[in-house]
């Protein structure tokens, strides 16, 4: 997947309501939730859930609770669960205030959870 690319597996499934197999119900509840509200145009409920679920995330790799939004970023990004190619291209607009910074988390979200999850285990 390329710079502000999602992935189709999370999307689709969303589409459909149905939860994609390996992704906790937690998890995908948050993504879901993050959806509706980008959907309606509350792309400030959105960005506080995605940053929750992303907060989320790191912490279950071992990142500490008090720990802020931007050190838990780095922490998905150290264990490989985000690329270089996606830090580069969205971690500055994910932390802005803009409308955009949603986006920015959505696909941060949609590739993190497709690295975590769906991508298909080299043996």
């Amino acid at each position: 997947m390329g710079p502000g690319e999602s992935c189709p597996e999370v999307r689709a499934a969303a589409a459909e309501g149905a939860q994609p197999p390996g992704v906790p119900l937690r998890v995908y509840a948050g993504y879901l939730e993050a959806r509706t509200a980008m959907k309606k145009n509350a792309p400030e409920v959105a960005a506080r859930t995605l940053r929750w679920l992303l907060g989320y995330l790191a912490e279950e790799r071992g990142a500490p609770a008090d720990s802020g939004f931007t050190a838990k970023l780095r922490r998905l990004y150290d264990d490989g669960v985000i690329s270089q190619r996606i830090r580069d291209a969205l971690f500055d607009r994910a932390g802005g205030n803009e409308p955009e910074h949603a986006w920015a988390l959505m696909s941060i979200v949609e590739h993190a959870l497709y690295r975590l999850y769906l991508q298909p285990r080299r043996g």
